[in-house]
């Protein structure tokens, strides 16, 4: 199995501030979340966001989704939320649901300037609104971080197309789900009143 590059820091043995510090500066993060160990990024650095596509070795078509404080006020770039999302965000926030929302501009910063004229970096939906997957994770550091610096580009830490790893060495347990399986979040977009899964993940909502 192809491994990812070394080009980012290890978050998991670093303190809150530290990881901070380090999204101001351009670095790419590696840190464990509540479903898999992810890489993340300042999502308003077009330069770092370029970074984990290349990391990833990710398809330019598929844009990265996006993490979010909790208790995080819906950006203004973004669709107003609907009653049912708000109902599914306070039962399922912080945890493993990821929701799919529009953006209100057709250039979001997000995923860096210019983005539909940058062939290192994703294209933007050309069909109807452009979107992005939102998500608040459930796991303490990394909380930490969101409420000290805000949304960040977020993705799992595996070549693009590959299985993802729980744990990459034994001393990892300090920092990693003890879990030895995860199929990532469940990701969701509602339509009207209704709720289309898109990826069935840890989050089984047909219960």
């Amino acid at each position: 199995m192809s491994e990812l590059m070394t080009n980012y820091i290890d978050g998991n043995n670093k303190s809150p501030e530290q990881i901070v510090r380090s999204l101001k500066n351009g670095e790419i993060i590696k840190i464990q979340t509540d479903t898999l160990p992810g890489l993340i990024c300042d999502p308003y650095n077009k330069t770092s966001v370029a970074k984990i596509f290349t990391i990833k070795k990710r398809p330019k078509t598929k844009k990265l989704p996006i993490l979010v404080p909790n208790n995080w006020q819906e950006d203004k770039l973004i669709e107003p939320w609907t009653l049912l999302e708000k109902r599914l965000i306070t039962k399922y926030w912080p945890g493993a649901l990821t929701i799919i929302k529009h953006f209100i501009t057709p250039n979001p910063p997000y995923l860096g300037e210019d983005l539909e004229n940058d062939e290192n970096l994703v294209k933007c939906e050309t069909k109807e609104k452009s979107s992005v997957a939102l998500r608040c994770p459930n796991f303490a550091l990394l909380l930490q971080v969101l409420a000290k610096f805000g949304p960040v580009a977020g993705t799992s830490a595996n070549i693009s197309g590959q299985k993802p790893k729980i744990k990459t060495r034994p001393s990892d347990k300090v920092y990693f789900n003890t879990k030895t399986y995860s199929k990532g979040s469940t990701i969701i977009k509602v339509i009207n009143k209704d709720i289309k899964i898109i990826r069935n993940g840890d989050l089984n909502l047909t219960k």
